[in-house]
């Protein structure tokens, strides 16, 4: 059965790339991009160039910006170990492939998974082994990267319920595209309990934990780590606004749907601390104009943060109430001032974002019950008291209020929320470890 899904899916591939490019094409913002013609010549042409001098490559593909950096940790130990093995990375985004680029290494995308374009890259490419970032299944990279001897490593491996739910639909095709993997390095015992279901050597599944952790560090930290990411400074402002001394509620990577639930819990709760500051960070700036229209219709004084100037009148601004951030680049700036801070996606159906930003600073965090894109953190916070569960705007009007009244519980439930991160942490180190064996 797993053969004949693999032949049908090599049967349908040109036609779903068919689709795709309609798609691409007819989308404006592709067209702005004026990157159309490389992008279509290396998804479609096998090129490897003289990356290999002789010496058999250590391949790594990520597919986006996020999984990149996510294994950043690893390609460095990697350099630093074995400088003398060349690297190359494929993505499947151009914004991955960019971000390729800056480590100063070979980067392109990956070709179109189709038998005759991959099997010809591979030949080329001569890779010592493959390592794939996250949930990058691609029938026919595996397939013939394994027919080829090619040792093949997953990496801060990790399943949703979607894609699983998915892959057992065709879980002969993935059964068959597994066979011979050399290890599936898995961020959680869920994730292993999952791929156990396609590979039948569960011993090649180890639970190393996820990478993504490692790596969160303030943002002038991970700057220097990444090269990805602003630095600002906004301790001026905030000093012009006369907020220093003033509790601060830091709401970011907020959906509209849910704004509405945390401006009424801000309101509620200055009805008691008449000095309590809002910030609210949507996480789609381009969404901003509809959240301003929330706060101006809530009668809040606020402003946007791109129009603030350090040169505004200090009396004209001391008496805002909240700061609207429709820049991106700026949460970790506004946790760190926060007393307490609320993580979005989590009042709506999105299944939140990083629970674990705000405890980077030691400070408490709050979110919604739907966290299951952040199941780990979320958990290990309600376990470690270091975050809370808010169900809507008198829950969390309610939670900042016993908060903001009792510094102590604030510092306490602050350093929860480190330690939390802390425990979380050194998957990077397991995953070196394990990769030294084999690389």
């Amino acid at each position: 059965m797993g053969t004949f899904l693999f032949f049908l899916y090599n049967f349908l591939t040109p036609f779903i790339a068919l689709i795709y490019l309609a798609f691409f094409i007819l989308s404006p913002r592709r067209l702005l991009l004026k990157n159309l013609p490389v992008e279509l010549k290396e998804r479609l042409t096998p090129r490897v160039g003289n990356l290999t001098r002789g010496v058999s490559p250590v391949w790594i593909h990520a597919a986006s910006v996020g999984e990149l950096k996510a294994i950043k940790p690893v390609l460095e130990k990697i350099r630093k170990n074995k400088p003398e093995i060349p690297v190359l990375i494929t993505t499947s985004t151009w914004s991955a492939r960019i971000a390729g680029l800056k480590t100063n290494l070979s980067t392109r995308l990956i070709p179109l998974d189709f038998f005759p374009l991959m099997k010809t890259f591979i030949k080329k490419l001569k890779p010592r082994a493959l390592i794939l970032a996250e949930t990058e299944i691609w029938p026919n990279l595996l397939c013939l990267a394994q027919s080829s001897g090619i040792k093949i490593f997953i990496v801060n491996g990790r399943l949703s319920n979607k894609s699983y739910g998915f892959y057992k639909l065709i879980s002969p095709l993935i059964e068959k595209s597994f066979k011979n993997i050399e290890k599936a390095l898995v961020q959680t015992r869920a994730d292993a309990e999952k791929y156990g279901r396609f590979i039948r050597d569960t011993g090649k599944i180890t639970i190393t934990g996820n990478i993504k952790y490692d790596f969160m560090q303030p943002s002038d930290e991970n700057e220097k780590r990444t090269g990805i990411g602003p630095v600002t400074d906004i301790i001026p402002v905030i000093e012009k606004l006369k907020w220093r001394d003033k509790p601060i509620f830091t709401a970011g990577s907020t959906h509209p749907h849910e704004e509405k639930i945390i401006i009424d819990s801000f309101m509620s709760c200055r009805e008691s601390h008449k000095s309590l500051k809002l910030v609210i960070a949507p996480r789609h700036p381009e969404t901003s104009g509809e959240t301003a229209a929330l706060l101006n219709s809530k009668g809040l004084k606020f402003i946007k943060w791109s129009e603030l100037s350090v040169e505004r009148r200090a009396e004209s601004v001391e008496e805002l109430e909240a700061v609207l951030v429709d820049e991106i680049g700026l949460l970790q700036e506004f946790y760190k001032i926060a007393s307490v801070a609320f993580v979005g996606g989590t009042l709506v159906k999105i299944g939140g974002h990083n629970l674990l930003e705000p405890a980077m600073f030691s400070k408490p965090v709050l979110f919604g019950p739907d966290y299951r894109n952040a199941k780990e953190a979320g958990d290990a916070l309600l376990l470690n008291r270091g975050g809370f569960i808010v169900h809507d705007a008198g829950d969390l009007s309610a939670r900042l209020k016993v908060m903001i009244s009792d510094k102590n519980l604030l510092k306490t439930v602050g350093e929860n929320a480190k330690k939390t991160l802390e425990s979380l942490q050194g998957a990077t180190e397991k995953t070196i470890k394990i990769l030294s064996d084999y690389l």
